[in-house]
């Protein structure tokens, strides 16, 4: 699971992107159940399929953990819908819920430093393995 930076950046994108769809997806169901429109369930429907392809091509590219891309995702989706129901809705989290949406997105970090951690010790494992197998100077191979 080594990921270089532009793998990385991929990645978060992808998890953003995730993250905004299905964010769309759940605030366009509730914008259904306001009105008689059937067009936002539709678009809802549209739009959480595109968030499923975008995690799947992110599980493909094998740079996550299928638990650590879900959290990821799931948490950029949980701050999109609560910031537009604060915006648009007028939903007032208690201090509670705050801290509750504050140590999810700790866990974001936490996460990803348990990533990067992994990735470097992997590489250096790579690495060490790989001087293993070089022969020193004078030594021939066999």
């Amino acid at each position: 699971m080594t990921s270089s930076p532009s793998a990385s950046l991929l990645d978060y994108t992808l998890l953003f992107a995730i993250g905004v769809t299905g964010g769309l997806g759940d605030i366009w169901i509730f914008q259904w159940t306001r009105t008689p429109r059937w067009q936002w369930l539709f678009a809802a429907s549209a739009v959480w399929m595109l968030s499923l392809f975008l995690f799947a091509a992110l599980l493909m590219r094998g740079n996550r953990t299928f638990g650590a891309a879900f959290i990821l995702s799931t948490v950029l989706h949980i701050v999109l819908v609560v910031l537009c129901d604060c915006a648009w809705f007028g939903t007032r989290p208690s201090r509670t819920e705050w801290f509750g949406m504050l140590l999810a997105l700790f866990s974001i970090v936490l996460l990803e430093i348990g990533h990067q951690t992994e990735s470097h010790l992997e590489a250096n494992s790579q690495s060490q393995n790989l001087a293993a197998e070089i022969p020193n100077e004078g030594e021939r191979p066999e």
